[in-house]
């Protein structure tokens, strides 16, 4: 939905649509060390909210019901839960389409990529549950779409179809 340049590179010469593209990103995270108010957050979501189901409505119309929104997760459940939760059940419930923000969880945190960390954590999956499903993954920011291929990956070793990714 947004060209979204990295922060560290780009903060010197950046134009008014990086910053603003930069501010609904990090309002979105909703990180607690961010300093974001809620009155951020709300907004940042409503804006990733409605530009998601738009393209999910778009692409998929009425058959939205037969998906499964399936949220990467952050580098700890903490942080998955205040950047997805709400989130995740707000397009479910107005697209009417299966929710498995419930049927995932960190389970060991790790360091986050942007934080100079590897990213890895430990997750653990509801197996039955996605066995069958058609599944749309959704990330808040793609870089090299590593993360998008590794979850799609696990999805189809889970027994589920992955149908499309939205960033």
């Amino acid at each position: 939905f947004f060209d979204y340049y990295p922060y560290g590179t780009y903060k010197d010469n950046a134009s008014d649509s990086m910053w603003n593209t930069w501010r609904i990103v990090w309002h979105f995270k909703n990180d607690p060390d961010k300093n974001v108010t809620s009155y951020e957050h709300r907004s940042a979501l409503q804006t990733v909210t409605n530009l998601v189901e738009n393209a999910l409505r778009s692409a998929f119309g009425a058959k939205t019901e037969y998906l499964t929104l399936v949220c990467l997760t952050a580098s700890s459940q903490r942080k998955t839960e205040l950047r997805f939760k709400d989130f995740a059940e707000q397009v479910c419930k107005d697209l009417n389409m299966n929710n498995a923000y419930p049927h995932i969880q960190v389970i060991e945190g790790g360091s986050a990529k942007h934080d100079g960390g590897d990213g890895s954590r430990r997750v653990s999956y509801d197996q039955y549950f996605f066995n069958g499903k058609y599944v749309v993954l959704f990330d808040d920011v793609r870089t090299t779409g590593h993360s998008l291929e590794q979850e799609r990956r696990t999805m189809e070793e889970l027994g589920a179809k992955v149908i499309c990714a939205v960033t």
